[in-house]
């Protein structure tokens, strides 16, 4: 990927000139060491940090908890297989909703993710629950005829 040394604008492989400055690229008038910088079309950083994350991350649980705690019940129910955490993640999913919480995006994305997690986890316990259920009592059957 090539930049724009002037700039810091993105380069197609076959620009001669930069979209956003005008100068003109040749083999010295670019470098790749300008990945760091990209820039939105407004010229504004658009990168995210770790510390933006962390930010985003905090926000969403102080202003909704419920939303927060859906997310990492829904999480840890999915990476655990705890069918309990599934179940309490998706009744938090549903106080936040009620208490609107599910409005603010970043909450609505915490949620939506703790929810998804807990539903795949609920189907993966029944999934595991009627196969043990064919392994335990129908295969002694064909065992013994």
């Amino acid at each position: 990927m090539r930049y724009c040394k002037k700039c810091g604008n993105r380069l197609d492989d076959f620009d001669s000139y930069c979209g956003n400055c005008g100068t003109k690229v040749e083999d010295s008038s670019y470098s790749s060491d300008y990945a760091h910088n990209e820039r939105s079309d407004n010229g504004q950083d658009k990168r995210t940090t770790v510390g933006d994350s962390i930010n985003n991350i905090t926000d969403v649980a102080n202003k909704n908890p419920e939303s927060f705690i859906c997310f990492i019940l829904g999480i840890l129910s999915v990476t655990f297989g705890t069918f309990i955490c599934a179940i309490i993640s998706l009744v938090f999913g549903k106080k936040a909703a009620e208490k609107g919480q599910d409005k603010d995006e970043k909450c609505a994305m915490f949620c939506k993710v703790g929810r998804i997690c807990s539903k795949i986890s609920i189907a993966l316990t029944v999934i595991v629950v009627v196969t043990s259920m064919f392994w335990g009592f129908i295969l002694p059957l064909f065992i013994v005829f």
